[in-house]
């Protein structure tokens, strides 16, 4: 390893952070996240250290390796087949000691909206190391909004269910939002709207759940903020307040669930011992409902005043827009850039997808675009992309995520990085590749030259040209005014559509301006059976031209 000066003290295991206070452990991992470069190296020496006597690390002579340098020569950069026949052995046999050692304390399953789902193994330190960064994120963001923490106030948290079921040896599946949810720290889970039986509950239909969802944040007065990772479903579940407030209301007067609603009778009756009618609630519901349109969040909870929720990449578009139609009192959090591998940044501003990254818990690798050698994270440089690796105490080694990252400025010592895009994402033209961060930096640019906003958008390649379907997000939208400033914006600032447009291989882009509600309506329909509106991601890049029925006349 480089030498290099203020070497801190051997860092300690996430079993000795998690023994910490509160107020101890995030003193102390503030401090590690002051120094990447010591931190970095002597987390990497500890999970080598930890797999020594494993499969893997027997395989790789893990205890060969004394520096980055040693685990670099040794480890290729690994991608999830990599791993296809240990993971296969955890989930149907139980095996041990394969990537890890000891047993796998869960499975956390992707949330992607086609194919069959990967499956994760989580060793114990590698939950221990999930549930540090959920500790300081929440820290974090009681510090930036104190009003949640006020005696009387409630959060809701949207979440996939907490587990989907067990593999063949036992073994729980579960979901990296819902795992986030019961990792909240005690303070936060006493405050949550929704009862614990219901966010436990594994078995409700789609359906059931926003009914649930709608029934117990209506029926609170108290309630002050939202955390959800894409704000896309709190957006869809006020809609649909209007088309059930009859019923909704009648229930909260009751203090009954509906008779068609279908849940198990167990879990009815647990969560009905715990109701009480409320008629003055009901009575004040009905009359706001039937004299205001639009939104009326402030009015339906007048301590609202937090969203939690992804604000980078497609989802923080759907989060601007969203922004845009709900009082400017209510402030705007990043729930922080993770994913079922791992949970990677600490977002510690508000309204900022950025934050550095949980030095503490994974190994981090960052490869350049186009290049074959990645840096560290204390090698990184600001304004630049890069595709992530990573290194878990659960078995992931050097595994590259294909996630794009953004490093948007310093703080000290550490990048401030939040996730742009899959490095997947993007359109290859003859020997060329434009990435839809690039296309997101353009439209957001000309967006705010015009004050023209987007609230959704698609491309593709078709007869020489890149086609953009756009969803206005206001109402002074000129499509011509737009195309132009888009097409001299890309020209300026991506080198690859500049070159492709001068060799005269790319025309001129096409823009189609799409209906009002054209994305809601397209998440509607890409809701997959036994997914919701939280585990649906639209494609940016889309291979046909939409149906002329959804564009703008």
């Amino acid at each position: 390893m480089d030498a290099h000066t203020d070497r801190q003290d051997k860092i300690l295991s996430p079993q000795q952070i998690a023994a910490l206070s509160d107020q101890e452990s995030f003193i102390y991992l503030e401090k590690l996240l002051a120094n990447p470069q010591d931190t970095q190296e002597q987390l990497l020496l500890e999970i080598v250290n930890d797999a020594v006597h494993t499969d893997f690390g027997k395989r790789l002579q893990f205890d060969q390796i004394k520096t980055v340098e040693d685990f670099q020569q040794r480890v290729k950069i690994s991608e999830y087949c990599d791993y296809q026949e240990s993971i296969d052995l955890i989930a149907e046999k139980g095996s041990q000691d394969l990537l890890f050692p000891g047993e796998s304390r869960q499975f956390i399953a992707t949330s992607g909206t086609t194919g069959k789902p990967k499956l994760f193994p989580e060793s114990q330190k590698g939950s221990q190391v999930k549930a540090l960064v959920s500790k300081i994120r929440a820290i974090k963001m009681m510090m930036m909004a104190k009003e949640v923490m006020a005696p009387e106030a409630k959060v809701l948290a949207i979440a996939n269910p907490a587990a989907y079921g067990v593999t063949k040896s036992g073994i729980k599946i579960g979901s990296a939002s819902g795992q986030a949810a019961s990792d909240l720290p005690p303070e936060l889970l006493e405050k949550m709207v929704l009862p614990v039986e219901l966010l436990l509950a594994n078995n409700l239909s789609n359906e059931s759940i926003d009914y649930l969802t709608m029934f117990y944040m209506l029926r609170e007065k108290n309630l002050v903020g939202v955390v959800s990772s894409n704000i896309a479903h709190f957006e869809l579940l006020l809609e649909q307040l209007k088309e059930h407030i009859d019923e909704l209301t009648k229930n909260i007067e009751w203090g009954k669930l509906p008779e068609s609603l279908e849940i198990p009778d167990e879990l009815r009756q647990k969560l009905e011992e715990k109701l009480n009618p409320d008629c003055d609630r009901a009575q004040s519901l009905r009359q706001l409902f039937s004299q205001t349109k639009g939104l009326p969040i402030l009015e339906i909870w007048p301590n609202f005043s937090v969203i939690a929720c992804w604000l980078s990449s497609s989802t923080g578009r759907v989060a601007t827009s969203f922004k845009s139609r709900i009082p400017e009192t209510i402030k705007f959090l990043e729930w922080g850039y993770g994913a079922s591998e791992g949970k990677f940044n600490i977002p510690d501003q508000l309204g900022d997808p950025a934050g550095p990254f949980a030095d503490f818990g994974y190994f981090f690798e960052f490869l350049p675009i186009g290049k074959t050698k990645p840096l560290l994270l204390h090698e990184l440089a600001v304004n630049q992309a890069y595709e992530l690796i990573i290194t878990s105490f659960s078995g992931l080694y050097r595994y590259n995520l294909k996630d794009l990252v953004w490093v948007k400025e310093m703080k000290g010592k550490m990048p401030r990085l939040q996730f742009l895009s899959k490095s997947s994402e993007k359109l290859s033209i003859e020997d060329r590749d434009i990435f839809v961060y690039e296309l997101d930096q353009c439209l957001d640019a000309v967006s705010k030259e015009l004050k023209m906003g987007v609230h959704f958008y698609e491309v593709m390649f078709e007869n020489a040209a890149i086609h953009f379907f756009i969803e206005p997000l206001n109402e002074n939208w000129q499509t011509d005014t737009y195309a132009a400033s888009l097409e001299k914006m890309l020209r300026a600032s991506i080198s690859a559509y500049g070159d492709l447009r001068l060799k005269e291989v790319l025309k001129p882009l096409v823009l189609r301006q799409m209906r009002k509600g054209y994305r809601n309506g397209k998440i509607k329909r890409t809701v997959m059976p036994g997914k919701n509106v939280n585990q649906t991601k639209l494609k940016t890049i889309i291979g046909k031209i939409p149906d002329s029925a959804d564009f703008y006349k």
